[in-house]
């Protein structure tokens, strides 16, 4: 899986990026998020909280809808934890401005731009879902029948993804090609729901002071897998926990 993104990287260290996780009671999960190339950071044992905000249902049509940021109500709304130490890509898999996928992703998206999207969403017993899905796209170019392939979605499109959709008897089309998971009430249309821009901003700012913090002591990491790479921290007592990643396994495919 490619991911590109466009912000300006922070200075980092070239041997390692320190990673920063917020722990909390119960099950300990760990999630890899990718940023700005050699400036990559992960946050670990993030618990994404339960979802909020029911998608509001469209009418079933058979021509492109007309409906606006506006008419999308209840808009959808990106849950609050504590310890938000990622600003908005905290609730997301993978967090960029732009992104081709060439594998599965087991996990939700927020792009700018989606340039592929074969196969993708949470499925499965994973610590990376919550009670839903959300997913953001405010342009693309291609998406496969298998995407939003969790059953309970939230597919937001902004505005220039939202030409490309279709509703054909309550199915979702998209270019012509129809997804099979994903329902007519999913599917909510809100331009600029994120702007990424200003959030890369703060992730570089993020990503310069979390580079800063040596790994915690105690924590185990096993990345010689690339289909099975983990990051045990069920042992650390400390609110915030930091882990170092080398740059080449951020970097990595």
């Amino acid at each position: 899986m490619d991911i590109m993104q466009t912000a300006a990287p922070a200075s980092q260290p070239a041997a390692a990026s320190s990673v920063a996780a917020s722990e909390t009671p119960g099950a300990v999960k760990s999630e890899v998020a990718s940023q700005e190339s050699a400036a990559s950071n992960v946050v670990s044992d993030v618990k994404r909280a339960a979802k909020e905000g029911a998608a509001a249902a469209l009418p079933v049509a058979s021509t492109k809808k007309t409906v606006t940021p506006e008419s999308a109500t209840p808009k959808a709304k990106l849950p609050q934890v504590d310890n938000d130490l990622l600003s908005r890509a905290e609730n997301f898999h993978i967090f960029a401005k732009e992104v081709k996928i060439s594998a599965d992703v087991n996990g939700n998206i927020a792009t700018a731009h989606l340039i592929s999207g074969p196969e993708f969403g949470t499925r499965g017993q994973s610590s990376n879902y919550g009670e839903e899905d959300i997913y953001y796209i405010d342009s693309l170019d291609n998406l496969g029948a298998k995407a939003f392939r969790t059953g309970n979605n939230k597919a937001i499109f902004g505005d220039k993804a939202y030409e490309s959709l279709e509703i054909k008897n309550g199915q979702v089309f998209v270019n012509g090609i129809r997804l099979d998971h994903l329902k007519a009430n999913n599917v909510q249309h809100i331009g600029n729901f994120i702007d990424f821009d200003a959030e890369f901003v703060k992730l570089t700012n993020l990503a310069a002071t979390y580079a800063s913090h040596q790994q915690t002591a105690g924590v185990k990491v096993d990345l010689k897998d690339m289909n099975n790479r983990s990051i045990d921290v069920s042992g650390i007592d400390d609110n915030v926990t930091f882990v170092g990643v080398p740059v080449d396994i951020m970097e990595a495919p």
